[in-house]
């Protein structure tokens, strides 16, 4: 079994409260361009557009313009008193990706066990961005012990609320009142407990060596005229799912629909998603969500009950 490492292990824990690894702020630069008037002076206009800078390394996040409100970090810290003020929920770790354009936090809220000795530890994952152009958002995310593998709100069980319901926008003026922290609670603990069912369903669906190599196909197609990278991938795919993906032969859940589902989204994650530091990124917000909702959309297909 390969030995894999969460993108969680390039943020910090959190220790009574102290977020040391975002103890910086973002500025607006205003954006301007000069315009000879004499040979020998010069007068500068403004564009009406500001670069968003890191105040520890002047480095340049994004672009924005005049009337944007920047969200800092200690705003954020602040936005999820509340949560952890109730009890409820208790600051894990915080972390950046893009050098802070994208920045996270994530609170503890309980495990699951699928089946016996595989284990989900699920997160509220608060995510913010400086560069100008995503949407703060709060959305539960879960990570498999085994393999490291992420899950957020796109993979999700029969009847649980759309992923635009389950995510929560994050901004100044919308607060969470404490008498709402509960109800939060509540909702984000029926999420977490309906994808586990759909889960556990997938470990009753069995597959059967042909449609593990279909399931694979669908997914990394190839034809005798694709390229060695496109074959290789493919190959790949089918090693794991035949039992090298972490966990397979020890929980016995190879020819399982469960099994192949995560053994596919360890591909997407590991060997897709090369450098750690920006796993997580790939995986909530880029090219490698995309790639799991893919993955658990086609498994379900073989799941008769779906």
């Amino acid at each position: 079994m390969i030995a894999r490492t969460s993108w969680i292990s390039d943020g910090e824990k959190v220790e009574e409260d102290h977020f040391k690894n975002l103890n910086w702020k973002v500025e607006k630069h205003e954006l301007k361009f000069d315009k000879p008037i004499s040979d020998t002076r010069k007068r500068w206009y403004g564009t009406g557009i500001n670069a968003l800078v890191r105040s520890d390394d002047n480095s340049t996040l994004g672009t924005v313009k005049n009337r944007y409100e920047i969200f800092q970090n200690e705003d954020i810290i602040e936005w999820t008193k509340p949560l952890t003020e109730e009890g409820f929920w208790k600051h894990h770790s915080s972390g950046s990706f893009e050098n802070g354009k994208a920045n996270w936090m994530l609170l503890n809220h309980d495990e699951s066990e699928i089946i016996p000795k595989d284990i989900l530890q699920n997160y509220l994952c608060v995510a913010w961005f400086h560069d100008g152009m995503r949407a703060n958002v709060v959305l539960p995310t879960s990570i498999r012990i085994i393999c490291k593998n992420t899950f957020n709100s796109a993979i999700r069980g029969r009847g649980t609320e759309n992923e635009s319901t389950i995510n929560r926008i994050v901004h100044k003026d919308i607060v969470i009142k404490y008498e709402e922290v509960q109800q939060y609670w509540l909702q984000m603990t029926e999420f977490f407990t309906k994808r586990n069912e759909m889960f556990k369903a997938l470990t009753d669906v069995k597959m059967t060596d042909l449609n593990l190599e279909k399931y694979v196909d669908v997914l990394y197609p190839v034809t005798k005229e694709s390229s060695p990278v496109l074959k290789n991938r493919n190959n790949r795919v089918k090693q794991m799912v035949f039992g090298d993906a972490s966990g397979h032969k020890e929980l016995g859940i190879i020819n399982t629909g469960y099994g192949a589902f995560q053994a596919v989204s360890e591909y997407i994650e590991h060997e897709q998603s090369t450098k750690v530091a920006e796993q997580g990124n790939y995986i909530l917000f880029g090219n490698g969500k995309t790639r799991l909702v893919h993955a658990f959309e086609e498994i379900n297909k073989f799941n008769k009950t779906a």
